[in-house]
């Protein structure tokens, strides 16, 4: 399939363009911490590792964890789109292929997207159902994307065009660094808590925007 039954579901029309993107949160820094350092009793900087009088701080990694990090290593495998039409197989998800690789699957509330194609990323994207047809809607769509992004630790989220230009979506991604592969424990877990943390917002999203939902919003099962 090439997306045939995902006919009739409005779509983004292009992903890279975010009309809401991450909003920076209140007090942030664009600036990382220094890691290297560490403040001592005495009121100064204690270098990892530095002897001092009084005592000294090392922070370093023994010999069974360096173990156990390599055999998680030696036991985690490349992520492929067939590795995700296997994980989706066993969980009895009715799917199809999509564009430019992607695999999808539809629930009552949203269409869900794995996209394995970049080897460095993996990402689970989701499009709740609710559409933006004014612009008052768009603002409340808005509205809820900044507080998504500013409280949550996931999914992320924003906004984007619909394929005829003029209504919103609303899209929200979970995504996972893959270059050094993945363990399949690694990508059950993904999976789980991806699914949970979209579903959930898209959940919360159906109790601030009751307006929105012209669908069955108690049905979580995947359609078949």
């Amino acid at each position: 399939m090439s997306g045939g039954f995902l006919r009739g579901v409005p779509l983004v029309t292009d992903r890279t363009a975010r009309i809401a993107p991450h909003p920076a949160r209140p007090g942030s820094s664009s600036k990382q911490p220094a890691a290297h350092a560490r403040q001592g009793s005495n009121g100064g900087a204690t270098e990892v590792g530095a002897r001092r009088a009084w005592g000294s701080v090392r922070v370093g990694v023994s010999r069974s964890v360096r173990s156990t990090r390599e055999l998680s290593v030696a036991s985690s495998s490349p992520v492929s789109t067939d590795r995700i039409r296997d994980l989706l197989r066993s969980r009895d998800v009715r799917f199809g292929d999509y564009n430019e690789g992607e695999l999808a699957y539809l629930m009552p509330n949203a269409a869900f997207f794995w996209n394995a194609t970049n080897p460095q990323i993996l990402q689970l994207r989701a499009q709740w159902r609710g559409i933006a047809r004014t612009p008052e809607q768009f603002g409340e769509l808005a509205r809820e994307v900044a507080t998504c992004n500013s409280t949550r630790t996931g999914p992320k989220a924003y906004v984007a065009p619909l394929e005829d230009g003029t209504q919103y979506g609303l899209i929200a991604e979970c995504n996972i660094v893959v270059l050094s592969g993945l363990t399949q424990a690694q990508l059950d877990n993904f999976f789980e808590t991806s699914m949970s943390m979209i579903m959930g917002f898209f959940a919360d999203l159906e109790v601030a925007l009751p307006d929105f939902v012209d669908w069955d919003s108690q049905d979580r099962r995947p359609l078949r």
